[in-house]
């Protein structure tokens, strides 16, 4: 308790060792926490138990000072509980105290009362809206279709489409509370056939709240794509200006009808920063518990969400057909065409920049450190779809064997950006949880993850077959285990993640075009048909010529002797030109043997070559994860090195302060001892001077008695005397009498 501040836990089982879990916190200012500290100020916790009547008994209690608070969380320490009843050993309890700034705004949202703004309610101040409009975003029915307003130049229809594609990490917005322990421990709690029950999405836009379908499992959540289209009438300096009005847009995670987790998904760059013109977007985006925190993994992962913006025109048929006959003619048909070509020149952008890819995933090989039976892995990838895929359980892994995993596979083919691609294996990771199959249920004994933009980091090579290019990665990635043991590693798992870029997708011509279409180029190399016109050619010209001599002659016998030797020497000639054309023809097809068999040895080389090249790559990735390991774990040594010395300076500081508390206690508690000493004295002397007036009282007394009793000795000895004397004086007069009887006798 603090004040008028009283906090409480909630009742556990009573037992040896019960564990709450819980934590207790108020805000105070800095100015009253100097004024507590100042004044020596304890808080006083109580520990009760509460018997089945709700009688509660008091346990025991202990004082905190606000001094000794730890500045950090993370400090836990024994306390005695002090109870005067109880005699013997006290119990205790382990607590961690601390005083930490807050570094949260002044409205922290709870899970029941954090609503966030919709999109779309507070922009009256930056359009100005005529009578027929309804605060800027007005819905308005235009052959029979619904359309947003914004703005009152409203020339154009532009289409906005948002989709959330998947989300990851989600289990740790729940990992330290109730609900997720009891999902965990009673699972059949949140079975899908309850409607009632589940998770979704939501965010307001444009006053419509939009639900995404719900699901029920947040470790591997099964998230279809949904998109929201709306329908905008504005103009593009009005959409331009709204968007950076509404710079985010909110989006929650539910839990039945409570709020799990927020994110804040940025609007800004819907528009291309060259052109002006709009344009879609790929964002993945954190996600923050109800107390605007981000939780962070042992393996330093976070909850994130992936959306899909497009922000794009519209054909505005329609919207010309219900434009008032004001509107001049030209302006539409201006606004017509530079809207045709604005989407042609989008689209066209959009999809000469997107690539289809083949993802393959194998999981080869699990190696553990220990001997474990009926284990099988189940891996996920929400970003691209993959969900909740499992292989055969192997009945048996011995410690420090390699066991080859089945149904490890999985091939997906998608078409995206690289830019998307790289950023979806940048900010989610591949998750392979080991679970261990029991007979009464399955338990999860271990998890690993593995980041996949590593494997852009390889070398491309071409495949043969699919002309695509290649980029390969394998590696073997630590198991945690879960459980109280999380830190610890239990082995590795041997994966492989093969990427196939086939190239950009083929462009859509979007319009028509005047231009004729172009003729393909003919090969320079000449054609077989093209070399067998040549020889008939060639075997053509000599028969023409004889024909021609032959009519020349044919009247002249004279020249028959001419003629005849002409025709042996032509045909001389004839014979030794096919000889040479035959020698041709011999040393062509001597050439193109000897060709084949160069190819063919071409062909070994060059495979040899690809042989040496791929051992190349593969030693050249091997270095290139070695000095990525390498690099990771120096960073990771420096990570807990520096941890290591903060946590050091931390600890020095936090024990030279309270060695400085004691040191002032122990000055107090000096001065409070002389002071109580110097009191001490002071009694002691006033006793010392009674005691010597009692002693000198005492000592006239004792000398007073001294003096009567040697009076009362000396009387004592006079008495005697004088008894002695008397009774001489007797025997005197016995003596006398005695002889004056013998006297009177005689």
């Amino acid at each position: 308790s603090d004040s008028n501040y009283i906090l409480l836990t909630d009742t556990v089982e009573q037992t040896s060792f019960p564990i709450w879990n819980t934590e207790l916190a108020w805000e105070v200012d800095q100015k009253t926490l100097l004024i507590l500290r100042s004044q020596w100020a304890h808080l006083k916790l109580q520990c009760f138990s509460v018997n089945s009547s709700d009688r509660s008994e008091l346990i025991g209690y202990s004082m905190l000072d606000l001094r000794t608070a730890s500045d950090r969380p993370g400090k836990e320490k024994w306390i005695s509980l002090i109870n005067p009843r109880v005699r013997g050993l006290h119990p205790e309890i382990y607590i961690g105290f601390c005083i930490l700034p807050n570094m949260s705004p002044p409205s922290t949202p709870t899970p029941l009362g954090y609503v966030p703004s919709p999109l779309g309610k507070s922009v009256e101040n930056l359009f100005d809206v005529q009578d027929d409009a309804i605060n800027n975003v007005e819905e308005r029915k235009y052959d029979n279709d619904d359309l947003y307003r914004i703005g009152t130049d409203g020339s154009e229809i532009f289409l906005f489409s948002i989709t959330i594609n998947f989300g990851a990490n989600l289990h740790l917005l729940l990992q330290d509370t109730i609900s997720f322990i009891t999902q965990q421990q009673f699972p059949e709690v949140d079975e899908p056939g309850l409607s009632t029950h589940g998770y979704f999405f939501q965010y307001t836009i444009f006053e419509s709240t939009i639900t995404s379908t719900r699901f029920y499992d947040l470790t591997h959540p099964n998230i279809i794509p949904e998109t929201a289209t709306f329908r905008i009438l504005s103009s593009l300096k009005d959409m331009k200006d709204f968007l950076e009005k509404e710079s985010s847009l909110v989006v929650n995670l539910y839990h039945d009808d409570q709020i799990i987790g927020f994110s804040d998904i940025p609007l800004k760059g819907l528009f291309d920063l060259k052109t002006g013109e709009p344009r879609s977007l790929d964002r993945v985006c954190p996600i923050y518990n109800t107390k605007r925190e981000l939780p962070v993994s042992a393996d330093v992962q976070i909850a994130r969400i992936g959306l899909y913006l497009t922000l794009k025109r519209e054909n505005t048929e329609t919207l010309v057909d219900s434009e008032p006959l004001t509107s001049s003619p030209i302006t539409i048909e201006r606004s017509q065409s530079t809207l045709s070509e604005n989407v042609d020149q989008a689209l066209t952008r959009e999809q000469n920049s997107e690539h289809k890819y083949s993802i393959l995933i194998v999981l080869e090989s699990i190696k553990l450190n220990k001997d474990i039976k009926n284990i099988f892995i189940i891996y996920s990838y929400p970003a691209l779809g993959i969900s909740n895929k499992s292989t055969q359980v192997i009945p048996n892994v011995e410690a420090g064997l390699d066991v080859i995993l089945v149904n490890g596979t999985n091939a997906i083919d998608v078409t995206m950006t690289q830019q998307r691609l790289k950023r979806y294996f940048e900010a989610v990771p591949l998750l392979m949880e080991i679970w261990q199959n029991n007979e009464p249920k399955d338990v999860q004994i271990g998890v690993a993850t593995l980041r996949l933009e590593e494997v852009f980091l390889s070398l491309p090579t071409i495949d043969e077959e699919s002309k695509a290019e290649v980029q390969t990665f394998t590696t073997l990635t630590p198991i945690k285990s879960v459980g109280l043991v999380t830190s610890r590693e239990m082995g590795h798992i041997s994966v492989s993640i093969r990427l196939d870029d086939h190239g950009e997708k083929q462009k859509t011509i979007l319009t028509n075009s005047n231009s004729g279409t172009n003729l393909s180029e003919l090969p320079n190399g000449t054609s077989p048909e093209e070399s067998h016109s040549m020889e008939r050619q060639s075997s053509s010209r000599s028969s023409t010529s004889l024909s021609v001599t032959k009519n020349d002659c044919e009247g002249s016998s004279s020249c028959m002797s001419t003629f005849r030797s002409d025709i042996f020497q032509q045909a001389e000639e004839n014979i030794k030109f096919t000889k040479e054309v035959l020698a041709v023809e011999k040393k062509n097809a001597k050439n193109q043997s000897s060709l084949k068999s160069k190819v063919q040895q071409l062909k070994a080389i060059d495979r040899q070559l690809q042989q040496s090249i791929l051992y190349f790559q593969t030693r050249d990735e091997s270095l290139l994860r070695a000095e990525k390991d390498f690099d990771r774990r120096w960073l990771e040594l420096d990570r807990q090195f520096e941890q290591r010395k903060k946590e050091m300076q931390l600890q020095f500081q936090a024990e030279i302060q309270n060695l400085r508390i004691q040191l002032d206690c122990t000055k107090k508690a000096q001065k409070h001892y002389e002071a109580q000493w110097l009191r001490a004295l002071q009694i002691l002397a006033g006793t010392h001077e009674t005691e010597s007036e009692e002693a000198m009282f005492w000592k006239g007394l004792k000398e007073t008695d001294q003096c009567w009793w040697q009076v009362k000795k000396m009387a004592e000895e006079e008495i005697e005397v004088i008894d002695y004397e008397k009774s001489a004086l007797g025997i005197l007069k016995g003596e006398i009498e005695r002889l004056r009887k013998s006297f009177s006798s005689n």
